[in-house]
């Protein structure tokens, strides 16, 4: 009797073989997900590409608050020092009556004075202001929005001061927008009249010690803090904090107060090795008038010029 090839083992070697319309069919699927991959691969980029342009046009919209801030706040510090010094006066003076004869006797100072600052940008007010204060200074490099002034005690722990307002990063001596031979840091202090300025000349050390710019002075050049309980120190290590919304603004403050200060540095051997003595730089009237407690008059506020919260006490 002859036998027959059993079908169970034909039908496992058909199974071991995929047919042809299989093959292509998983092919397909295949090229299908790879198109479908590099569809999402391309939205992504998209969507990061607007959100990298939505956040420069952010910070563009921030520096330009911050600058507008900072015009504000050096227009109503010069106008609230006249009104602390009107008041300090012995002699009676009203303050309108002076507005009406200077008025008088400059009618077409105010509306020319009107003409000009509507065309000015914020940063042409600001810089405007601070030459009231130092002539010296030719521009503004650099502004930070808010700064707080500690002094470094025997101790080694800072102590915050009474000092805080508006930071401007100047550079004196040297074309609009450039780094001259000297340099200055220019603090309107809001809690007080007494603005801190760091002469950049008169800095031994310089270091960014996170969060604080740190400088480091001679005795004899030291500068004078005014603390929070009144007292006045003298302190020859201050740090300044500066509010940053991103740590990468404070870094380039650093740098840009470093640069200068190297700079500085230079010229400095330079006039000592030809023997040229170092002046100090002239008060404007603004800082007269507040140095030697009169009025801060019209004339001072309006003529023309020359051309052109931070970490608590106890931190370590």
């Amino acid at each position: 009797m002859s036998r027959q090839t059993p079908r169970k083992s034909q039908t496992r070697g058909n199974q071991s073989q995929p047919s042809i319309s299989q093959s292509t069919s998983h092919s397909g699927s295949q090229g299908q997900q790879v198109q479908q991959d590099q569809q999402q691969y391309q939205q992504q980029d998209q969507v990061q590409g607007h959100a990298r342009s939505r956040s420069h046009q952010l910070l563009a919209q921030r520096r330009a608050e911050q600058e507008r801030v900072a015009s504000l706040q050096l227009q109503l510090q010069l106008a609230q020092a006249a009104q602390t010094a009107q008041a300090a006066q012995a002699a009676t003076s009203d303050y309108e009556s002076e507005t009406a004869h200077y008025m008088a006797s400059n009618p077409t100072a105010v509306p020319a004075l009107a003409t000009a600052l509507a065309s000015r940008t914020n940063t042409d007010l600001n810089l405007r202001v601070l030459k009231r204060y130092l002539p010296s200074i030719t521009s503004i490099l650099s502004i930070a929005a808010n700064a707080v002034v500690y002094s470094l005690d025997e101790n080694a722990t800072w102590i915050k001061s009474n000092m805080e307002g508006t930071m401007f990063i100047c550079s004196q001596g040297g074309e609009d927008g450039v780094v001259g031979e000297n340099g200055c840091l220019f603090m309107l202090n809001r809690k007080g009249l007494q603005n801190f300025v760091v002469d950049l000349n008169k800095v031994k050390e310089f270091e960014l010690n996170d969060p604080y710019f740190m400088f480091k002075f001679k005795e004899e050049d030291a500068p004078k803090v005014y603390m929070e309980n009144g007292e006045a120190v003298t302190t020859v290590t201050v740090g300044v904090w500066t509010f940053a919304e991103e740590e990468a603004e404070r870094v380039t403050n650093a740098a840009l107060i470093y640069e200068m200060w190297t700079k500085v540095c230079e010229a400095r051997e330079k006039r000592a090795a030809a023997g040229v003595s170092e002046k100090t730089a002239e008060a404007g009237p603004a800082a007269q008038a507040m140095d030697q407690g009169r009025k801060l008059s019209v004339s001072d506020l309006f003529k023309a010029g020359p051309s052109n919260a931070g970490p608590s006490n106890g931190t370590r």
